[in-house]
C-alpha cells in the first residue's frame, strides 16, 4: 500500500471515529434528559446556546480550525439535539414497542418537494423508521392522518413573501386534526432545466402556484414565455426532465435539481432573499410538552356579535402575559360575513398562566378550538430565560459584588414649541425597542456594531464578520456607496459589495447596516439590508429621509457635522412622520474648533437626547476621533453615560484599506475592546 493509500484510510478511519462519537454523544445526551439533571434546558435556548458555541470556537481555533466551519458544525448538531430533547421531554404516553413501529409521514407532490425536505429535517432522528408518502393534494394529506393511514403530515402554511396560505387553514378548521410541531424552512427557488441553456431560449416554466408568486419579479423579465401552474415544484421537475425538451424550465430547489439530474440555469430567482416557508406537522391527536419546553400555541376562535369582542379576547392573552405572533382572519363557513381567527402565541398549554387565560378566553368567544401547543421554531422571543439577544458574549464574567447604583431621573420637559413631535418623550414615554432578527436595540443590553468602513473584497468582510461573530458583536457594519470628500477616493462596489456583505453576514448569523445615498437605490437596498444607515453628511437630505420614511427597515439617522440636537430628532421627525417609526440616532461627532480630532464627540447629547426622546440613542467613536488608538475610551464612555450602543470599524490590515484606514481597530484591538465591555457589563449586571 503507497503513502496516498495509507492517507486515505487514515481519513477513513477518523471518519469512522467521528461517526462513533457522534453515536456516543448521542446516547450521552439521551440519559442526561432522561435524568432530568439541572432544572434548565441545553439546547433551544439561544443564549445557552452561544455561550456553548463560543467556547468551542475558542477550543477550535487553538487546533487549527476555522471558526466558520464549527459553527455550521455545530448549529447542525445542537438543531439535532434539541429534536431528542424534544420527543424525549414529550409527555404523552409512548410504550417503546410504538416507538419502535414504521411511521407513516405523509406530504403533497412527489419526492424532492419542499415539504418533503421539511419531513426529513424534522424526523432526522427516526428517519430509520419513517416511510414518506406523497399525495396529491393537502385535503388527501389531511385526510389520511384523519382516516389513521398516516401517522403525521406536513402541511405548508405560511410564507414570507406569499403570505398564508388560505387552503392549509381552512383543512385546520375544518378537520379534527392537531398541530404537534413545526419548521422554519429557506426557499432558495433555482429555475432548472435539461441543461444550462440562456434564458432566451425558455419558452415554458413549470411550478407550484405559490413558488411562481414568490418569483413574479424575475418572471415578469422573461420575454415571450408561458408561465404554467403546476401542482407541486417537484413534479414540475418531473415533468421537465420526462419532457427533455430544452425550451422547459421549472422553478424549485437545489436538492430537487440534484434528485433529478437537472441543471441549475439561475439561482435565488425569488423576489426576496430572506424567503422562508413555514410548515406544521399535523398528527390525530394532541401531544403534551414539558414545561422547560419553549411552545408555540395555536387556536382558533369565533368572537361574539358585540361591539370590541375582538379586543376582549386579545385583552385576555395580554392580561396573562403571553405574546401573540399571529393572527389571521377568515370566512366561517355557511354564516356569510362572519370570520373564524387563528391565533398564534408563544406559551405551553402546560403552564398555568396559558391554562388561565384559555378558561377565560372561552368565556368570551361563541367558539373556541385549541389546534395544539407545540416547540416553536419560528419567531419567538425566548421564553427559556433569554431575552432577545442579550447574552451573547464570548464568556460568562462573574458580576462584580459592588454594583453601581443607579442614575437619578434626568429627563427634560419637552417644549411645545420645538419642531419635532413624535420624536418626543410627550408623544411617547416608553422607551422604542427595535428588533433586528435576534437583536433588540433600545433595551438594556448595549449593542455592538462593527465592520469595515468599506466591503473592499469577499476575504476582507469574511474575516471581519468572523471577528464580530467571534467576540460577541451583534451586527455587521460594512460601506458599499461611499460618500467621499474628493471623488478620486474609493467609492465602494456599489450592489456587488452588498451582496458580499449580505452573504458574510448569513454565514455568520449577523444582521447587516450599509449607508444609502440615494432615494432611488432606497427600496433595492431595503429588500437585503436589516438597517439602512442615512449619513452625517445627508442628514438633511429630506428627499432621503422621506424615502427611507416609506420603507419597513430600520434607519440609523447620523447627526450632521454642524447639527444641533434639535436639528437631529427634527430630522428624524421627517422619517418618523411617513409611517416608519424604527428609527436609530447616532451620535459621531460635530465639527468645532478642536483639531486634535477628526472631529468632536458631544457625549453630553446622548443622555440629553434620551430624556428628550424616545428614540434609541448610539455612539459612531471612529468618525468622531479619526484615530484608533482614542476608539476604546471613548466606547468606554459612550456605555458609561448610557449610550444604547456602538458602530467602530474594524480592518483586518488597516494601513491597506481603502477608506477610512487610520480609524480602523485591528482585530486584537477590537478583541480588546470587547474584553473590557463585557467586564463592565458584568458591574451594571
Amino acid at each position: 500500500m503507497n503513502q496516498d493509500q495509507d492517507l486515505k484510510q487514515k481519513l477513513m478511519d477518523l471518519d469512522a471515529v467521528l461517526l462513533e462519537k457522534l453515536a456516543e454523544r448521542k446516547k450521552v445526551l439521551t440519559d442526561l434528559i432522561k435524568k432530568e439533571i439541572g432544572s434548565d434546558l441545553i439546547f433551544g435556548n439561544k443564549a445557552q446556546e452561544s455561550i456553548l458555541l463560543k467556547r468551542l470556537i475558542r477550543e477550535g481555533k487553538k487546533l487549527g480550525l476555522d471558526s466558520y466551519f464549527i459553527t455550521r458544525l455545530f448549529r447542525e448538531i445542537f438543531t439535532h439535539s434539541q429534536r431528542i430533547q424534544e420527543e424525549l421531554l414529550s409527555l404523552s404516553p409512548r410504550k417503546e414497542d410504538q416507538a419502535k413501529e414504521q411511521i407513516i409521514v405523509c406530504f403533497q407532490g412527489v419526492e424532492g418537494a419542499y415539504s418533503h425536505l421539511v419531513g426529513q429535517k424534522y424526523f432526522s432522528t427516526r428517519l430509520d423508521q419513517v416511510v414518506f408518502r406523497g399525495l396529491p393534494t393537502f385535503k388527501a394529506i389531511v385526510d389520511s392522518v384523519e382516516r389513521g393511514e398516516a401517522n403525521y403530515a406536513i402541511l405548508p402554511i405560511e410564507n414570507t413573501t406569499a403570505g398564508s396560505i388560505n387552503e392549509a387553514y381552512d383543512l385546520l378548521s375544518q378537520s379534527s386534526i392537531s398541530i404537534i410541531g413545526e419548521e422554519s424552512w429557506p426557499v432558495k427557488h433555482c429555475l432548472l432545466a435539461i441543461e444550462k441553456v440562456p434564458l432566451s431560449r425558455i419558452r415554458r416554466i413549470y411550478s407550484h402556484p405559490q413558488a411562481l408568486t414568490q418569483c413574479s419579479n424575475f418572471l415578469s423579465t422573461l420575454e415571450h414565455c408561458v408561465i404554467e401552474s403546476f401542482i407541486d415544484t417537484a413534479l414540475a421537475v418531473k415533468k421537465v426532465k420526462d419532457d427533455e425538451d430544452l425550451s422547459e424550465a421549472a422553478i424549485a430547489s437545489e436538492e430537487a435539481a440534484e434528485l433529478y439530474g437537472l441543471e441549475i440555469v439561475k439561482r435565488d430567482i425569488a423576489n426576496t432573499r430572506e424567503n422562508f416557508t413555514r410548515f406544521v406537522i399535523i398528527a390525530r391527536e394532541q401531544l403534551e410538552y414539558s414545561e422547560k419546553i419553549a411552545c408555540k400555541t395555536s387556536l382558533i376562535i369565533a368572537t361574539k356579535h358585540i361591539e370590541g369582542a375582538l379586543v376582549h379576547c386579545l385583552n385576555v392573552l395580554a392580561r396573562n402575559h403571553l405574546n401573540m405572533t399571529k393572527l389571521e382572519s377568515r370566512p366561517r363557513p355557511n354564516i356569510p360575513w362572519e370570520y373564524l381567527f387563528y391565533i398564534d402565541f408563544e406559551g405551553n398549554i402546560m403552564q398555568a398562566a396559558v391554562k388561565k387565560a384559555m378558561e377565560e378566553l372561552s368565556a368570551e368567544v361563541s367558539y373556541m378550538k385549541i389546534l395544539g401547543s407545540y416547540p416553536a421554531k419560528v419567531a419567538m422571543t425566548g421564553q427559556s430565560g433569554e431575552q432577545g439577544n442579550h447574552s451573547k458574549l464570548v464568556e460568562t464574567i462573574p458580576a462584580v459584588q459592588d454594583a453601581l447604583p443607579e442614575r437619578p431621573a434626568t429627563r427634560l420637559a419637552v417644549p411645545e414649541k420645538k419642531p419635532y413631535r413624535l420624536a418626543s418623550r410627550a408623544y411617547k414615554d416608553d422607551d422604542t425597542l427595535i428588533k433586528v432578527k435576534d437583536v433588540i436595540i433600545g433595551g438594556d443590553d448595549f449593542i455592538v456594531i462593527a465592520g469595515p468602513c468599506a466591503v473592499e473584497n469577499e476575504e476582507q468582510i469574511f474575516q471581519c464578520a468572523r471577528e464580530v461573530s467571534e467576540n460577541g458583536g451583534q451586527i455587521l457594519r460594512g460601506g458599499v456607496f461611499k460618500p467621499r470628500t474628493s471623488p478620486y477616493s474609493f467609492q465602494g462596489l456599489g450592489f456587488e459589495g452588498l451582496d458580499l456583505l449580505i452573504r458574510a453576514g448569513n454565514a455568520y448569523n449577523l444582521p447587516i447596516i450599509t449607508e444609502v445615498l440615494q432615494p432611488k437605490d432606497v427600496r433595492s437596498v431595503a429588500e437585503s439590508a436589516d438597517i439602512l444607515q442615512i449619513g452625517a453628511r445627508n442628514m438633511q437630505n429630506f428627499p432621503l429621509l422621506r424615502e427611507v420614511g416609506q420603507v419597513n427597515r430600520p434607519v440609523m439617522l447620523k447627526r450632521g457635522l454642524m447639527a444641533s440636537i434639535d436639528e437631529l430628532l427634527s430630522a428624524a421627525e421627517y422619517i418618523l412622520a411617513q409611517g416608519n417609526q424604527q428609527v436609530i440616532l447616532c451620535e459621531r461627532g460635530i465639527r468645532t474648533f478642536e483639531t486634535a480630532t477628526r472631529n468632536t464627540l458631544d457625549l453630553s447629547a446622548v443622555p440629553i437626547i434620551r430624556s428628550l426622546s424616545h428614540l434609541p440613542i448610539l455612539v459612531d467613536p471612529s468618525h468622531a476621533s479619526g484615530d484608533w488608538r482614542w476608539i476604546i475610551p471613548l466606547v468606554e464612555a459612550a456605555f458609561a453615560v448610557g449610550a444604547n450602543g456602538v458602530m467602530v470599524e474594524i480592518h483586518p490590515e488597516p494601513e491597506k484599506a481603502l477608506s477610512d484606514g487610520p480609524q480602523a481597530l485591528k482585530f486584537d484591538n477590537f478583541q480588546v475592546m470587547m474584553q473590557r465591555l463585557q467586564r463592565m457589563k458584568a458591574v451594571l449586571r
